[in-house]
């Protein structure tokens, strides 16, 4: 089991409801774009091809290098696919809203960001360039509540973008007893809430 999340990137549960979803949603199927011309894939391979660009981050051109469509049409799975699964509350994250509804109470949540590579964009090369890196990238902040280990909801912005300015443009507001953890990438969150673990940035003549 922990090989095939490892895998996939998904639990073996949370797999086995996926076809279903995808299944029961035939008007949706049709509607992006999985109708038309006789697929050149089932419905069984679709959702693995989906899973490969999630979890790999293949290019949807070697995507299709590998399951013999062109490049729009994996993009069009992929799109279809994504749409009906976070249309459906068992995979669709909470949101940001979350942590301010009077019901739902967090002691601490994490706060943290992961920089991943991607492909050099045909426009805009240099908002997505990281100097630092020398490579193309983008950045997904995910917030997560510490007691459960789930994840709440998640933001992405461009490579280049700073990680507190990426947290302070997705809107997140915390109640005032909720517990913030960072890292040192949040310089100056202590003016936004109080409420935060913020580890000490050393400098140049204090190393």
């Amino acid at each position: 089991m922990v090989k095939f999340k490892r895998l996939t990137g998904v639990k073996g549960e949370v797999f086995e409801q996926m076809p279903e979803v995808l299944h029961a949603s035939k008007a949706g199927l049709r509607k992006h774009s999985f109708g038309g011309a006789p697929a050149k894939l089932s419905k069984a391979d679709k959702l693995p091809l989906l899973l490969m660009y999630c979890r790999e981050y293949r290019t949807q051109f070697h995507i299709g290098v590998t399951y013999g469509l062109s490049e729009s049409r994996v993009c069009e799975i992929i799109k279809g696919a994504e749409s009906i699964l976070t249309g459906d509350s068992r995979f669709h994250l909470p949101g940001r809203k979350v942590l301010l509804k009077e019901e739902t109470r967090f002691d601490t949540v994490l706060i943290a960001v992961t920089e991943s590579p991607v492909e050099r964009p045909e426009k805009k090369q240099r908002l997505n360039y990281w100097g630092r890196k020398k490579r193309h990238g983008q950045k997904s902040r995910t917030v997560a509540d510490k007691a459960s280990r789930k994840i709440l909801f998640t933001a992405f912005d461009r490579g280049r973008r700073h990680d507190f300015k990426l947290f302070k443009n997705s809107r997140v507001y915390l109640k005032k007893e909720t517990k913030s953890m960072v890292d040192a990438g949040y310089q100056g969150i202590q003016k936004l809430h109080g409420n935060r673990v913020l580890p000490k940035k050393k400098s140049k003549k204090n190393l």
